[in-house]
């Protein structure tokens, strides 16, 4: 499975802690002690699951996933962040399990999508990304169904291994018995990113993310003025292009991985993916 519980491995063979982990352990008695133990764990768990081998691996559920989970990135934020959307409301699974996808499979497209974002759209090692989770159409059968087991497990996964990398979570279109759902979901959100979480009602979204995004950078869903084809409710989460470069991209994966095509360069991820050593210096005659 993708989030498989690591094994300790030997500290000699860990690298330093990149900085992330390091500004994500503030809180500890001695931070680079704990982003030490931290990061250790987190690099088994790529060895392990070799997260550094994803984004060149044939992603066959990519586009049934999508469809059941809208999610897209849209524009970036007016300090230059991602923008990263997801309509849980929408979430429908259930055409990705009957076609035989399983929620290891939900789950390893997600860490996909996370990885692609970190080592292909941003490499920046301070990058962060604004997140926006939309709770429109959200009902309360949600809380006992397998889209938030899905949640629930992602959510463990970026908060154990991709530190620092939310700038704040707005969480829009609420509905007016949010505060049920809110009171099960936030039991497994750290302090750290409950502190960067903004909460909006459907009246005051629009204000919320112009806060952080400007309006010509906000999908016109949301009251923005972005527009990438007919403005219609899947304008952005189909066409924006992110989006489309994503789409690109994993289209390319299978003639990769067949030999048709070559690879795409090698890319690592300036937060956790670490190159390989330099070659030794050949020995004098």
């Amino acid at each position: 499975a993708a989030d498989a519980e690591a094994l300790p491995l030997p500290p000699e063979t860990v690298p330093p802690p990149p900085q992330k982990f390091i500004d994500g352990c503030s809180w500890a008695p001695d931070p680079l002690e704990e982003a030490k133990r931290r990061w250790a764990t987190t690099y088994h768990w790529r060895l392990q699951n070799d997260i550094d081998g994803l984004l060149t691996r044939p992603q066959p559920w990519y586009h049934l996933i999508k469809k059941c989970y809208p999610h897209f990135y849209s524009g970036r934020s007016r300090d230059g962040e991602l923008v990263y959307y997801e309509k849980t409301g929408y979430i429908d699974l259930s055409p990705a399990e009957a076609a035989g996808a399983t929620l290891d499979d939900l789950v390893s497209h997600y860490l996909f999508l996370v990885e692609y974002c970190w080592r292909v759209l941003d490499t920046s090692p301070q990058g962060k990304c604004v997140n926006v989770i939309d709770l429109k159409n959200v009902k309360l059968s949600f809380c006992r169904g397998k889209a938030l087991e899905f949640l629930k497990r992602t959510s463990a996964i970026l908060q154990d291994n991709y530190p620092e990398s939310c700038r704040v979570l707005l969480i829009v279109n609420v509905p007016s018995w949010f505060s049920l759902i809110w009171k099960i979901v936030k039991v497994f959100v750290n302090e750290i990113t409950l502190r960067k979480i903004r909460i909006a009602n459907h009246s005051d979204t629009l204000k919320v993310l112009n806060e952080f995004i400007d309006i010509d950078q906000i999908p016109a869903i949301y009251g923005g003025t972005a527009l990438y084809g007919d403005g219609g409710p899947d304008d952005a989460r189909y066409s924006s292009p992110l989006e489309q470069q994503t789409a690109a991209y994993v289209d390319a994966l299978p003639a990769v991985a067949a030999g048709r095509a070559p690879p795409p360069p090698p890319r690592w991820c300036p937060c956790h993916g670490h190159p390989p050593p330099p070659p030794a210096p050949a020995e004098s005659a």
